[in-house]
């Protein structure tokens, strides 16, 4: 996949509540810390570009607002989604390498404001391919997220001043 650029890009938004969800943000909570995120990129969100499954459980990809994410980047309509943090588009980590590495390959990037990474450059990819070894080892995508952010977190430590964000 080409490198990202997002000034050329139509970006969509997906945000995800489920019953019981305790500690995660909320849907406006979600939105706003996207549209943070995209409006510092220079970027303007449409809002029917805003797919929202709230009360919907992130454990199964059979969600209204999903299924209409999945057509808009079938038929081109999307070439980048942003969602808040990962576990907002699937607790599932079957289901998020799925999505990510088998569906919406070569049609759009992915980009998680919270754990700050997107799939349009080599950090995206090695973040993948964590996920994909804690799948082969049986492990979850919250584990390999924790482990993810722990590493971020002591990089970020030793060496924030020159860490390049997208």
């Amino acid at each position: 996949m080409r490198p990202m650029k997002l000034d050329d890009m139509t970006a969509a938004v997906y945000v995800r509540t489920g019953e019981g969800d305790f500690g995660s943000p909320t849907i406006e909570e979600q939105i706003r810390g996207c549209r943070d995120f995209l409006n510092r990129k220079g970027l303007r969100l449409k809002k029917d570009l805003i797919f929202n499954d709230e009360g919907f459980p992130g454990s199964t990809l059979k969600r209204p607002a999903l299924a209409r994410l999945r057509e808009a980047v079938k038929d081109g309509t999307v070439s980048v989604v942003v969602v808040y943090r990962l576990d907002r588009l699937s607790t599932s980590l079957i289901d998020c390498l799925s999505l990510v590495r088998r569906e919406w390959d070569d049609k759009c990037y992915l980009i998680s404001v919270a754990e700050d990474f997107h799939t349009g450059g080599p950090s995206g990819e090695r973040i993948f391919d964590i996920l994909q070894r804690f799948l082969d080892a049986d492990g979850s995508a919250l584990d390999a997220l924790q482990v993810i952010d722990s590493i971020r977190t002591t990089k970020a430590g030793t060496a924030s001043a020159s860490r390049r964000r997208f």
